[in-house]
């Protein structure tokens, strides 16, 4: 009875040690280096969380006020171009009509001004509102290349979840071992007594 019980403790002894092995081999640490690494990762994994979305939300706030702002001067030309065509159309009338007098002269020379003027002006705001929708497409690109590389680490953090799911079932199996080898320790000494 005795050496059975020897017997079945150093098999549970045995057994113990190399699941440790194992568990040892899976990750290069020991058994308590795997607790805290486990702690450590959902911790981490939490920050980056974080991080990510922080990122984005920012790229989505400054690329909302991008188009905002290049919506309003896209409002800004439209206008100026109707405002430009209604005084090309009094010109023209102007003209079809008989010049005669310096003011005739005089409202014709203001028209061909504030033409020019506008044409300046609506060449200026449609080189901005160029450059905005660059910056658009720049914010645009930066928050894909973002959520691509969020993509990419919920990959990673997927594949770590799968391996942290086998080692914390490899932990399970080492507690149990130890409640049962503790049991056995016990009953052997208890046996030993009598």
């Amino acid at each position: 009875m005795l050496a059975d019980h020897a017997e079945e403790l150093r098999r549970l002894r045995q057994d113990k040690s190399d699941l440790e092995q194992q568990v040892e081999q899976y990750t290069g640490r020991g058994v308590s280096e795997n607790e805290k690494l486990i702690t450590g990762f959902q911790e981490e994994k939490a920050k980056i969380v974080e991080e990510w979305k922080a990122k984005v939300e920012e790229k989505e706030q400054q690329l909302a006020a991008k188009v905002t702002e290049a919506d309003g001067l896209q409002q800004e030309v439209d206008s100026l171009t109707v405002e430009k065509d209604e005084i090309l159309a009094k010109l023209a009338v102007a003209q079809e009509q008989e010049q005669s007098g310096a003011s005739k002269v005089q409202e014709m020379e203001a028209l061909r001004s504030k033409i020019g003027e506008m044409e300046k002006q609506l060449q200026a705001k449609v080189t901005e509102a160029d450059g905005l929708q660059q910056e658009v497409d720049s914010l645009t690109s930066e928050k894909d290349d973002i959520l691509a590389k969020f993509a990419v680490t919920q990959e990673q953090d997927r594949n770590a979840r799968a391996k942290l799911q086998d080692l914390e079932e490899m932990m399970s199996k080492v507690e149990v071992m130890e409640k049962q080898l503790q049991a056995k320790t016990s009953e052997t000494d208890g046996l030993q007594q009598e």
